[in-house]
């Protein structure tokens, strides 16, 4: 459109053109009709992933990661000021303090429990601890079971150049390939090495239909995915932040003699609220798309979100049997080892004796 316009095939575009320098430098723009800034709409995540697990989704990965890591630092430090206090009577295993330190964070305590300041000091600490931990865990488990919230994969451009789970998509011909194409450095250049195998689309129309079939990102202005938003919630989601903000207008060719009469015309519609009035028939801010992203309500749980805990049971009882059958191997064997050791210890003694009786002889000879 810009190009039919510049070479006089058209008097005047109407579409909402972003105003560019490189398209300044062709044709001039009327007097802008509204800011927009690009926007970024996927699909939905599926709210029903991961459904059997949503007991431990309350912490992150890395929460549990660290919850571990601190209940074996514990244990460790448990041993060790058993070991170096000179206040304890009672010789205490690694495997007993590491046990002591799992028993009180799930709150059953352990089969002793130091009598000595500095063991208890340590342990008062970490039942403090998992006490803030608990209450933070329960807080967060009724919602995630009873409540489904909705989740935005992707906030801003800076996480679509982050993650990979989704693809960059533009329009072709769009300012938007010029905007990353050019970038030398920086997060739009990083998006640029993202397109690389990007498929042609050539209407919105087509860059929805990706979104729902595969896993794209497509950008284009907020006005349009907010319109899509608000048609088809369900199932798209918008990005929280937009970028390259600027002013979208419609064009003519430069020079042209009704440039200035267009632009009057622009700024009575402005003045007079009629665009704020055509945004809010079509954008309304009132919608049940709205109103529902806003209204959460309590589900009964079913078996499948609690499937996930019944799995881990039957992970542990599956070890558990594991280590019984080595602990039966190793009893079955344990004295024809400790036999076999102690015939191979008499063994060497013998033959270092007989060796050392033989050095003696040679000496004396």
């Amino acid at each position: 459109m810009v190009g039919m316009v510049m070479r006089g095939e058209a008097d005047i575009g109407v579409a909402p053109f972003t105003i560019t320098a490189t398209r300044d430098e062709v044709v001039d723009f009327l007097t802008p009709f509204q800011e927009e800034g690009v926007g970024i709409i996927m699909k939905k995540p599926d709210p029903n992933a991961n459904r059997m697990f949503k007991m431990f989704l309350p912490f992150q990965y890395s929460v549990w990661v660290a919850i571990v890591a601190t209940m074996i630092f514990i244990g460790f430090l448990q041993y060790i000021v058993h070991r170096l206090s000179p206040y304890n009577m009672v010789r205490l295993r690694l495997v007993d303090a590491l046990w002591m330190s799992f028993g009180a964070y799930v709150g059953q305590g352990g089969e002793y429990n130091p009598k000595f300041p500095s063991g208890r000091i340590i342990l008062g600490i970490w039942w403090v601890f998992t006490i803030v931990v608990l209450a933070l865990y329960t807080a967060n488990l009724a919602a995630f079971l009873t409540i489904t919230l909705a989740k935005t994969p992707i906030k801003n451009i800076a996480e679509l150049s982050a993650q990979t789970e989704y693809k960059p998509l533009v329009k072709e011909g769009t300012n938007l390939i010029s905007l990353f194409k050019n970038a030398d450095s920086g997060t739009y250049a990083k998006i640029w090495s993202m397109m690389s195998d990007m498929p042609v689309v050539k209407t919105t129309d087509e860059a929805y239909d990706m979104v729902l079939s595969e896993p794209y990102a497509f950008m284009t202005d907020v006005s349009q995915l907010e319109y899509r938003a608000l048609t088809d919630c369900q199932n798209v989601d918008i990005a929280e932040e937009t970028f390259n903000k600027a002013g979208l207008s419609f064009l003519v060719r430069e020079n042209a003699p009704f440039l200035e009469a267009f632009n009057a015309h622009m700024i009575r519609m402005l003045e007079a609220g009629l665009i704020a009035k055509y945004r809010s028939n079509w954008w309304p801010s009132n919608s049940a798309c709205n109103e529902a992203s806003y209204t959460t309500t309590a589900n009964s749980l079913d078996l499948d979100s609690i499937a996930g805990l019944y799995f881990v049971y039957c992970g542990m009882i599956a070890l558990s049997l594991v280590v019984l059958f080595i602990e039966i191997i190793l009893r079955k064997y344990y004295y024809k080892i400790k036999e076999f050791l102690c015939r191979r210890r008499r063994v060497n003694s013998s033959s270092t004796l007989e060796l050392t009786q033989e050095n003696e002889n040679s000496e004396k000879t």
